[in-house]
């Protein structure tokens, strides 16, 4: 699957409507970074932006028809998003972007950049180009780049960085097609294991049967949560630390974790049980930020080492999630030419 595209576009100058102003630019889109140079060889750079910070794409629109001609009606506009160093937002930056002199390769671009920005930015007349796969792969492969400006200094050689605005993770299936579940939970609460950062795709392990939920833990009137996967261990033995026997787990030991903001289904993420067990846990479908979610693990029975005990919780132990359902509360820099 292709993450990288290059090729010609014709772009509105300096945000000014594309029939007074328009470039023909060399256009070079790397996950989630564009560059765009003054010709081929790439010596010239004009400008750049990352899709990330896109917070709108659709058909070029315009009161003027003549405008419309100028560009072409399958002519699409970007609307680019970003906050100065004191975290205000800045003046919103429209791209215009033409095909007339490479038609052919429109679908190309708009599959890489509809599939690239998030999907709720994405007009309902381009949905059809964004790739479920692709998204993945451009998550899996770029969630950590940094975000690069929309602004270029021409005083500096590097490229201007920025925050990015949808921040996204390697470990997450992407929902670019899925529709939102509306729901109302709790407000978080302290969860009663430790919970780390979403685990990197090197540390994550097969993935675990999922469990049947406990019907007596599901409200009233509610539809049951997703099955978890099985917490899975990730601690390793190591000679240098204490071998100290710990006391054994208590038969059916509980603990529950809150679901924490900015993560997803489908994320993987590291826990401390009570017990001091380190077990991985997969964020079901349907979770949201603030869904509870209650694990059990069974008992060890007599005196065995740590190692043992997470490697029987490795192999035994048995995931529920449930929910609880409350009360229904009654100055910018030079821009890219």
């Amino acid at each position: 699957m292709a993450t990288v595209k290059e090729g010609y576009l014709v772009k509105n100058h300096a945000g000014r409507e594309f029939r007074e102003a328009h470039n023909k630019r060399w256009f070079e889109s790397n996950g989630f970074h564009v560059r765009y140079f003054k010709d081929q060889d790439k010596k010239s750079l004009k400008g750049h932006f990352d899709l990330r910070n896109v917070q709108g794409i659709q058909l070029f629109t315009h009161d003027n028809p003549k405008q419309i001609e100028s560009a072409g009606k399958d002519a699409i506009m970007m609307k680019i998003v970003e906050m100065n160093k004191k975290g205000q937002p800045m003046s919103d930056k429209v791209m215009i972007i033409s095909f007339l002199d490479q038609p052919a390769a429109r679908d190309g671009w708009l599959k890489l950049w509809c599939s690239a920005i998030e999907a709720k930015h994405v007009n309902p007349v381009l949905k059809p180009y964004i790739d479920g796969t692709l998204a993945d792969a451009l998550n899996s492969q770029f969630a950590e780049t940094g975000g690069i400006s929309r602004t270029r200094s021409l005083m500096k050689k590097k490229i201007t960085t920025t925050a990015v605005l949808t921040p996204r993770s390697s470990v997450t299936v992407s929902a670019v097609a899925a529709g939102t579940i509306e729901a109302n939970f709790d407000t978080p609460r302290v969860p009663s294991a430790t919970l780390s950062a979403p685990l990197s795709p090197e540390s994550e392990a097969a993935a675990q049967p999922e469990a049947t939920p406990d019907a007596s833990q599901v409200p009233p009137a509610a539809v049951p949560p997703p099955s978890a996967p099985a917490p899975e261990s990730t601690s390793k033995p190591d000679d240098s630390t204490d071998t100290a026997e710990p006391a054994p787990l208590a038969e059916e030991t509980t603990f529950e974790i809150t679901v924490p903001e900015g993560v997803s289904p489908g994320d993987r993420l590291q826990a401390t049980t009570p017990s001091g067990v380190k077990v991985k846990l997969v964020v079901p479908q349907g979770a949201e930020a603030g869904m509870l979610l209650t694990f059990q693990v069974p008992k060890v029975d007599g005196k065995k080492k740590k190692k043992k005990a997470e490697g029987e919780a490795e192999g035994n132990s048995v995931a529920k999630a449930a929910t609880e359902t409350p009360p229904p509360d009654n100055g910018e820099a030079v821009a890219g030419r």
